[in-house]
Order: C-alpha cells, then sequence, then structure tokens
C-alpha cells in the first residue's frame, strides 16, 4: 500500500511520460464525462504540470503568467496531498480490519 501512495504521488508529478501517452496543450473536451460509455480513453488530456510548464517558459509574456504558474502549482500540491491523506487513511483504515493480534 506505500508503494502504491508513493506511486500515485510521483505518477501525478511526472509530465514527461504523460506527454507521451496523450497529454495536450489544449484539450476542447475531458476524458470523463456523463455520456455513454462514461470515460473516453481515446480523447486527450491536458496534465497540471504541464499546463505548468507551458505557461512558465512557453507563453509570449511569462511575467504576466506568474501568478496563474503558481495557482496552478499550489492546486497540484494540493491535489496530490489530498491523494495521500486519503491513502495514508485506507491504508490505516484496512491495517486494523485485516491485523490480527495486538496492534
Amino acid at each position: 500500500m506505500t508503494g502504491m501512495i508513493l506511486a500515485m504521488a510521483r505518477g501525478a508529478g511526472e509530465v514527461a511520460p504523460l506527454m507521451l501517452v496523450g497529454a495536450v496543450k489544449m484539450a476542447p473536451q475531458l476524458p470523463v464525462d456523463l455520456t455513454f460509455p462514461f470515460v473516453h480513453p481515446d480523447r486527450s488530456f491536458m496534465h497540471l504540470g504541464f499546463h505548468i510548464y507551458d505557461l512558465g517558459f512557453q507563453s509570449q509574456n511569462s511575467e504576466a503568467a506568474v501568478p496563474m504558474v503558481y495557482a496552478t502549482t499550489l492546486l497540484l500540491i494540493l491535489i496530490i496531498g489530498a491523494l495521500n491523506v486519503t491513502a495514508i487513511w485506507l491504508r490505516g483504515r484496512l491495517r486494523r480490519k485485516f491485523f490480527v493480534g495486538k496492534f
């Protein structure tokens, strides 16, 4: 479970591998929506890490983009933190449920 938590956090922060499998600069539609089959793996997606890179280094006026880069970075950190806290909580709950003996 700890390995899954670390892999999830690393996967959310890695940009280069995700760019190879479908991350794009502008995604007109989300890969998840309310039309059947709800998940559309054929659609491309935009990754927050790529958005940070694109705003910070590829924009015409990078000084004007600094507040958006900070806001996007904070959002990515908060999402990774929330996923980690949820996974750690789930790990503790499963440990208490399946542990035999004194804890």
